[in-house]
């Protein structure tokens, strides 16, 4: 494929580039043969025609010619173009621009001026054909932005591009001047758009894809990269380093650019920058290079947008598909394509893909900022229970979603002291402030005394990438058009103070990221100020403040409309003097300005707003929304001259005045220059107002809430996230009230009491307590995780209080608690001397199970486990219990008593004892060491008492909590494993419900088993129930005392005596001998 540029042709193998050949040709011979000059004109419209462009010889020159440049740095020429053009620059100075910080219309005069100059420029270049000017002359008009749009992009910088091409086709420059046309010629031009940038405030060229590296250029950063490869000591991460790029900007291009994004964006360069934050981690300016050669084909030459505007002629053929017929001009700014600028109406059309919205220049945005400012910065009071509450919020309600949330601050008028040794006025700092009550309904906002109430909007993003990444011209934007939208949908002026904010919860660390916005209309034309403020007494007589003062702290002046905020004070409202007595001032909500000043004289016509500043020449943000509030919806009676102005009061007095003293409210007169053009008011004005952070700086804040915590309270916050997260994605449905609401009464503080409790705190239960006689010993802490070597010592700690101590050292929110004492158990005879103390034991143990919702039962012997397995069934309480073997276990519910389960619709499920058929006895009794103590695997525990948690938890999921049906049985005979079917009664958002877990840890799985309830059970059957409920403790003795008294009452006695007469009336068969 051959290129043709510099009066060569370039005769290049497409694979690799490599140049085979070059040879001498006449670029005029070469043109005269392909037809007569084409003036360049636009003519891609589709993505179809950009695909043939991509694939044509112009398309490989721009690229080819661009791998040329970026070969070759150096030193240039041809500068006295570039240095004329500054000049006509500097003599076309900005206007007073109407349209504030979006593009000076001054712009389109200097660009008339060099189109103007354009032919002489040309003519003034040597080996330049004369025929061909007018053609060439067209890409070197466009470089400089667009006339109409007054923007500038990286498809202005392709144009300059386009005209040193064509200068190389004739021969102008050589290759032995490619160095100097990227260090000298195109720098020099980066350097005039720079001053052209920040003279006319040219907006960047769209916002959606069409962009560049600092908002306008793309080249500079691709050549500046190629400028530093192989540089000995800058890397790419040295863009992070001010001095460095302060000391080297002067030699190098790519650190000039960064430099003058520091210049004018203030913030990191992860905030405003992120792609150059990114390019900054690769290691090399070779990857660097060559990534933005692949980039600038891509989001350049590739990007309709950008190409659609490409201007194509003879010098730059198009080679592709045929366009369409064109049904626009050549002048046409627009290309034929619909531009959110072109459109009157951008509320219905929505906004263009094209240009898109207006985006700021970065100049404007400084210098608008500077004034909205005013010299007094509104101070953003972001109180720590704002941030408990938005904790709350994104835990409990928000959890992934970044959908936006209304919110609500309050700030109070502008307020100021006077200094009793100089007398002079000293003014306050005027605060928003959002406390704890912020994400509450309208109706519950309380203000503090003489604040008005402002609505806001909060985005808050689930990770810090997102936040930094986030398009914050786009989320201002959108939040902008929907408050215009609002207000202007439903006409409440209560819309116009509104504010954004947009936040990242570092819930781990209790860090909030968050930056401030407030959307400050663009009046235009604007409004103009007659003489400065001065005090309202000049207009208003004292009668009438004292009118004016009653009414703004009246409910009745508040917004007519449906929404209706509880203000302290009014934000807004009318005043006039009334037709009888002129002292007497009347007074109307905004919403009312054209029916209640009909009629009335402009200079009688007042508008007071709460000023949250207290500066003696600079009112607050609300002022300039609602100047564009009257312009845009009350267009003619807006319509006033400098000799008929409006009067503006900034409302600054919470108290009337006594008298003789000053009142400190300000009065301005205003007045609108012109009319708005045709159709204006239909549209959404321009927006501004970002805040700078306490540096100064465009950029977040950070509030970091972890020092003034409470620690306990941090810990009682951060334990329970790791649950909630749960609900984010997994398990919407869990019910974590429930669980951290049940009181856990643990029997025995062994092994298992130890893991079970700490599995409890992990589920967020609040209420653990201890019941267990032992003293730690020193085989314990090493299999059980809440004792330590010191607590052997001396005899051994009780273990049930050491227990409860170390968890609420653990976690200081738990409330835990430890009590010695021993349960009586059957088998265990009780002397004399000790029934009274055994009585007193059982009634503390009745207590304890009254006071809580769950028990588990772990402890060592069987028999131990009765008495609490009477006392649950009794009085309905969840029973779980755990048991050890040497390496299996059993984790079990107990079914409720016949009296509860008769009403839930489930069969009765069976409790520990229900299997037996005898009583339980003393099984201590005669064992030698190893069967007294639990001789365990000792991974077993840990693996029993979760499962016995984890139970515990699936039984309060489910609807009917003790009663909750067992799952049925498995059906597949190859498998132990029992699954239920979602839809089944036995299922929660958890799983099943199991009544009984027999774990084999030689074989690695569990069995799921349900048994029934036994009649005649000596724990868990009616006839033992209601012996005891009514005879109480005597029938605990005698159970204690006498053997064989489980067995009677219980009806096993009958059982065992008919099974024996059934054994005799066997006729056995004897073998004889």
């Amino acid at each position: 494929m051959a290129s043709v540029w510099d009066g060569y042709v370039r005769i290049a193998i497409k694979t690799d580039w490599t140049i085979t050949s070059t040879v001498r040709i006449d670029p005029i011979m070469l043109l005269s043969t392909q037809g007569s000059w084409d003036p360049p004109k636009k003519v891609i419209l589709s993505q179809e025609q950009l695909e043939s462009f991509k694939a044509s010889q112009t398309h490989f020159e721009l690229v080819d010619f661009i791998n040329v440049l970026n070969e070759c740095v150096g030193v240039s020429s041809i500068l006295h173009i570039l240095d004329e053009v500054e000049a006509i620059a500097k003599d076309t100075p900005p206007v007073k621009n109407c349209a504030s910080r979006f593009g000076n219309p001054a712009f389109r005069t200097f660009y008339d001026k060099v189109s103007e100059r354009s032919l002489s420029f040309h003519e003034n270049i040597l080996g330049l054909p004369h025929q061909a000017i007018a053609e060439v002359s067209v890409y070197f008009s466009e470089c400089w932005g667009n006339r109409t749009r007054i923007d500038y992009g990286s498809g202005m910088e392709l144009n300059f591009l386009c005209w040193l091409i064509c200068l190389g086709r004739f021969g102008i420059v050589g290759e032995d001047d490619y160095k100097a046309l990227v260090i000298r010629v195109f720098w020099r031009y980066i350097r005039v758009m720079r001053i052209l940038q920040s003279t006319y405030w040219l907006e960047p060229a769209g916002s959606h894809g069409v962009w560049g590296l600092d908002d306008y250029h793309f080249l500079p950063f691709l050549f500046g990269a190629a400028q530093l490869r192989g540089h000995k000591y800058i890397r790419p991460k040295s863009i992070h380093d001010k001095e460095l790029v302060d000391e080297y900007s002067k030699d190098y291009m790519y650190l000039a650019c960064i430099q003058f994004i520091n210049s004018i964006k203030t913030a990191s360069l992860r905030w405003h920058s992120p792609m150059l934050d990114d390019i900054s981690g690769v290691k090399t300016w070779d990857k660097v290079n060559s990534g933005m050669i692949k980039m600038y084909q891509a989001e350049v030459l590739g990007k309709l947008p950008v190409i659609q505007h490409f201007y194509f002629g003879s010098i730059l053929p198009y080679q592709g598909i045929p366009a369409p017929a064109p049904t626009t001009t050549e002048d046409d700014a627009y290309c034929g394509h619909d531009h959110a600028h072109r459109t009157v109406d951008r509320n219905k059309l929505g906004w263009g893909d094209c240009c898109g919205i207006p985006v700021p220049s970065a100049f404007g945005a400084v210098e608008e900022q500077r004034k909205l400012a005013g010299g007094q910065s509104l101070l953003r009071v972001v109180q720590p229970a704002f941030w408990h509450e938005l904790t709350k919020l994104k835990i409990d309600v928000l959890k992934l979603s970044q959908e936006a949330v209304t919110i609500y601050g309050t700030y109070s008028i502008g307020r100021s002291v006077t200094d009793r040794e100089t007398g002079k006025e000293v003014t306050l700092g005027c605060n928003l402030s959002l406390g704890g009550d912020a994400f509450s309904k309208e109706a519950d906002v309380k203000p503090p005394p003489h604040s008005v109430i402002v609505r806001g909007s909060l985005k808050n993003f689930n990770t810090i990438e997102d936040f930094k990444n986030a398009n914050k011209q786009e989320i201002f934007n959108e939040a902008a058009k929907q408050m215009w939208a609002t207000m202007d949908e439903t006409g409440d002026a209560s819309h116009l103070s509104q504010f954004l904010l947009i936040t990242f919860a570092d819930l781990k660390k209790y860090k909030y990221y968050y930056w401030f916005a407030f959307p400050a209309f663009i009046s235009n034309p604007p409004w103009e100020k007659v003489g400065e403020w001065q005090p309202a007494t000049e207009v208003i007589p004292v009668k009438g403040l004292e009118n004016i003062h009653a009414s703004m702290h009246s409910a009745s002046i508040l917004s007519t409309t449906a929404s209706k905020l509880p203000q302290a004070i009014a934000s807004s409202m009318l005043a006039k003097p009334s037709a009888n007595d002129t002292n007497i001032y009347e007074t109307a909500p905004l919403e009312k300005f054209s029916e209640f000043f009909e009629g009335t004289p402009t200079s009688q016509r007042i508008v007071i707003f709460s000023d949250p500043s207290a500066h003696v020449q600079y009112a607050g943000w609300p002022l300039r929304n609602i100047l564009t509030y009257i312009q845009q919806r009350h267009t003619d009676v807006a319509a006033l001259s400098e000799t008929k102005p409006l009067n503006i009061v900034a409302w600054r007095d919470v108290e009337v005045a006594d008298p003789g003293a000053k009142w400190r409210s300000l009065v301005i007169k205003t007045y609108v220059s012109a009319q708005p053009k045709d159709g204006l008011a239909q549209t959404v004005p321009g927006a501004l107002g970002w805040e700078r952070n306490a540096a100064g700086k465009l950029g977040p804040r950070m509030a970091d809430l972890a020092p003034m915590m409470d620690p306990t309270k941090l810990a009682d916050q951060a334990v329970d996230l790791n649950l909630k997260l749960m609900r984010w994605r997994v398990l919407p449905g869990l019910d974590l009230e429930k669980v951290s609401g049940t009181k856990c009464l643990l029997l025995g503080a062994g092994t298992l009491g130890c893991y079970v409790a700490r599995t409890l705190m992990a589920w967020g239960v609040r209420k653990i307590t201890f019941l267990d006689s032992a003293r730690v010993s020193f085989s314990n802490p090493v299999r059980q995780p809440l004792f330590e070597f010191e607590d052997c010592l001396d005899g051994g700690k009780p273990k049930a209080a050491t227990a409860a101590a170390r968890l609420r050292k653990i976690f200081p929110g738990i409330d835990a608690e430890g009590h010695e004492l021993a349960i009586p158990m059957p088998g265990h005879p009780i002397p004399s001397q000790s029934v009274e103390q055994t009585k007193r034991d059982v009634a503390k143990l009745i207590k304890l199970v009254d006071d809580h919702d769950a028990m588990f039962l772990l402890m060592d012997s069987r028999e131990s486990r009765w008495l609490p397995t009477v006392l649950g069934a009794v009085k309905g309480k969840i029973v779980i219990n755990c048991a050890l073997g040497f390496d299996t276990y059993l984790v079990m519910r107990h079914g409720a008593r016949e009296t509860i389960a008769a009403g839930s619709g489930t069969a009765r499920l069976g409790c520990y004892y229900c299997n037996d058929i005898v009583a339980p006895a003393d099984s201590l009794k005669d064992q030698t060491l190893d069967q007294m103590c639990t001789v365990t695997r000792p991974g077993l525990a840990a693996i029993a008492s979760a499962t016995a948690v984890e139970l515990l938890v699936s039984v309060l999921q489910h609807p009917k909590g003790i009663n909750a049906p067992s799952p049925p049985p498995a059906t597949s005979n190859a498998s132990n494993q029992q699954r239920a079917p979602e839809n089944d009664d036995s299922h929660t958002v958890l799983g099943i419900v199991p009544h009984q877990l027999r774990g084999y840890l030689a074989r690695f799985n569990n069995m799921l088993i349900t048994g029934g309830a036994f009649g005649n059970c000596t724990g868990c059957s009616e006839p033992i129930l209601n012996a005891y409920e009514k005879d109480g403790f005597p029938m605990l003795l005698k159970v204690f005392n006498e053997l064989g008294y489980l067995e009677k009452i219980s009806g096993l006695d009958k059982l065992h005596d008919a099974g024996d007469a059934a054994m005799e009336s066997v006729d056995w068969d004897e073998d004889e001998d």
